[in-house]
């Protein structure tokens, strides 16, 4: 049941996730906000307190990036982002992306042809009665021709 429940968190966040970013910069921020109310009770003015309070707790963009690590789809986040980056990339070069998709054209009509050529003369099974071997014919000098199956 665990599983299943976190299965469900990292989804909400996956769908949702400028609602998880705000939840997180707001729960920081309540974090932060409360170590100086604590600090400024102990006798410290607001802008020391506000200083300790945010050298106490830290870099916000280490936590964020923990948090976005933890919710489990940094992966697909990267891999979308690498995807639009290669989309722009070809947009702003139509010679290359042109270049790019013959070669690939090319590439995969002459793997599908050499394997139809392979696959007919190797791969099949030979088209007659007897696949042991092929025929052969002997021609000798008392002009004898023998057709029987090499072995």
């Amino acid at each position: 049941m665990f599983r299943f429940a976190a299965l469900r968190h990292r989804l909400v966040t996956l769908l949702r996730a400028g609602k998880a970013q705000d939840d997180l910069d707001d729960e920081m921020r309540l974090h932060l906000s409360l170590r100086r109310q604590k600090l400024e009770s102990q006798g410290l003015t607001a802008e020391v307190a506000q200083s300790a309070a945010a050298r106490r707790f830290g870099s916000a963009l280490r936590f964020r990036e923990a948090s976005v690590d933890e919710w489990g789809w940094r992966w697909l986040e990267q891999f979308a982002q690498d995807v639009r980056f290669g989309a722009r990339t070809l947009i702003k070069a139509p010679g290359l992306t042109l270049t790019i998709v013959l070669t690939l054209a090319l590439a995969s009509g002459a793997t599908t042809a050499i394997f139809s050529i392979v696959n007919g003369v190797l791969l099949r099974p030979l088209p007659f009665p007897i696949q042991t071997g092929s025929c052969r014919s002997v021609d000798g000098p008392g002009e004898r021709i023998e057709a029987s199956p090499i072995r």
